[in-house]
């Protein structure tokens, strides 16, 4: 852009929307709605209000595999989850009948000895 032209738009109010696009994705900023207050520096992505810890493009192709694994993840829980309450399920019954075999244990034992 011109010195001329920046005064023109300068004193008109009026620069031109797609240069004023440009110039802004030059400069860093990520110009299109939902990526307010993203910024692009050195080829790294930088959320709202981070300085470092920008995202390389590696990253975003990798955020697929990302999402997939949490998925996987995910069913992965949920299905030990269900195998977990069978098992304490079992265990629980497994005490019930654990009391109740003491218990008839402990009877036939007090009867033997009464008799005995």
């Amino acid at each position: 852009m011109s010195p001329r032209t920046y005064r023109r738009w300068l004193s008109s109010g009026n620069p031109d929307p797609t240069a004023v696009r440009l110039l802004a994705i030059l400069a860093g900023f990520v110009p299109w709605s939902g990526w307010d207050g993203w910024e692009m520096h050195n080829g790294y992505l930088f959320p709202p209000g981070y300085q470092r810890g920008g995202i390389p493009p590696g990253e975003f192709f990798a955020l697929v595999f990302y999402r997939q694994q949490v998925s996987a993840y995910q069913e992965s829980n949920a299905k030990l989850r269900v195998e977990l309450q069978a098992l304490k399920d079992e265990c629980e019954r497994l005490r019930v009948c654990g009391r109740a075999l003491r218990a008839q244990l402990d009877l036939t034992r007090a009867k033997g000895s009464a008799h005995g």
